[in-house]
């Protein structure tokens, strides 16, 4: 959510401000949950994070549901939107 955020040429951060967000507010939020992730150090084994394993397949079906090629920034926002993990609370 925060490489959308700060993509260059994204639409995302218009997309928010436009629902009404405080974007400013968000992107704190945002940094603060970020900041409480587990970090790795040294060498490790390393898989995706289950919340993020959960988004991306409802992202997928969503996706495959509309006969889409590709799972766009609006389908990943809503599907984050669905789930109950950190990111799903903030948004």
């Amino acid at each position: 959510m925060s490489a959308l955020l700060q993509a260059e040429g994204s639409a995302v951060s218009h997309w928010f401000v436009s629902l009404g967000v405080d974007l400013p507010k968000f992107k704190k939020a945002l940094e603060a949950a970020i900041q409480k992730l587990p970090t790795v150090e040294g060498r490790a084994d390393l898989t995706m994070n289950p919340e993020l394993h959960r988004v991306l397949n409802k992202a997928d079906k969503l996706s495959q549901d509309r006969k889409d090629a590709y799972i766009s920034s609006e389908l990943f926002i809503l599907a984050a939107a669905m789930e109950k993990g950190s990111l799903g609370q903030l948004l």
